[in-house]
């Protein structure tokens, strides 16, 4: 599981995502998603 920021809405939200959802993010594949960052990264420290 990795965890995200998603910034994308008014309240940041930080969730929880299994490996197959975390892929469609870093991959540019969920679209409904506009900005998150991976807190688990070293960018997201």
């Amino acid at each position: 599981m990795t965890a995200w920021q998603i910034t994308d809405r008014p309240s940041p939200l930080v969730l929880l995502l299994c490996p197959a959802h975390d892929e469609q993010i870093r991959a540019g594949l969920a679209a409904w998603i506009r900005h998150a960052i991976p807190l688990n990264s070293p960018a997201g420290r």
